[in-house]
């Protein structure tokens, strides 16, 4: 049987084993708890980042139906402008006979000048109404089609945006299946340490024990009575 020195030795050795197997739970309880916060804080950029595209996403049906109604309206508006140049053009043709009976007909009487003065100022009129319509259709035009240009270009920021934050949300996806791989081994292997600890525990009580036997001096342990069968003494007296 080994002495209690081998014995000692061994226990010793069990002991920083021990140690050792202890410092790595510890070490990988750490790094269990640091998986952890860092998969919480990735869960919390995913949250962030999908309330975000949905406000986006949001931002961007809002402009899109703007959009279509500046379309409606942009159409709406050119088809009142092609109109207004007819009717223009139509009184052009109508106030041109007029001009060249006024050149030709030279001097006239009184009433004849009144009236082709009322002509002259009703179709002036009708002209400068028409102009000044037509310069107000071109301004709506221009405006409409600055705005429909800065959401088209407003969409198209948002696209943008959208398509890179659905990158950074893949990119924090691909990180938390990372971490939950990562923790999952942590957890295994903290698992088996934990194990090994035990073990390495019961060894040590075990040794202990052996070392207690070991170091009893043989004179202290106890000896059978000398004699063989018959020869014993009687532990008490009487029959």
């Amino acid at each position: 049987s080994p002495s209690a020195a081998e014995i000692e030795k061994a226990l010793q050795a069990e002991k920083d084993r021990a140690k050792e197997t202890q410092a790595n739970v510890s070490k990988l309880t750490e790094k269990e708890r640091t998986l952890n916060a860092s998969m919480a804080q990735a869960e919390d950029r995913i949250d962030q980042m999908q309330k975000k595209i949905a406000e986006q996403e949001n931002e961007l049906a809002t402009l899109e139906a703007a959009q279509g109604l500046n379309r409606r309206q942009y159409d709406e508006l050119t088809s009142n402008r092609a109109k207004t140049e007819q009717d223009l053009a139509q009184l052009m043709r109508f106030l041109w006979p007029v001009f060249v009976g006024q050149e030709s007909m030279g001097a006239r009487d009184g009433v004849a000048w009144a009236e082709a003065e009322r002509d002259y100022l009703w179709t002036a009129e009708l002209m400068r109404q028409i102009t000044e319509r037509q310069d107000t259709l071109r301004e709506q035009e221009s405006a409409i089609s600055d705005s429909l240009s800065r959401r088209e270009m407003l969409a198209m920021q948002l696209r943008k945006q959208l398509e890179a934050i659905n990158q950074d949300k893949d990119v924090l996806l691909a990180d938390k299946l990372r971490f939950q791989r990562e923790l999952g081994a942590v957890r295994q292997e903290k698992k088996d340490a934990e194990a090994q600890v035990k073990e390495v525990l019961a060894t040590i009580q075990s040794l202990n024990i052996r070392l207690e036997k070991a170091s009893i001096p043989k004179n202290e342990i106890p000896q059978p009575p000398a004699g063989g069968k018959g020869k014993r003494p009687w532990p008490a007296s009487g029959r």
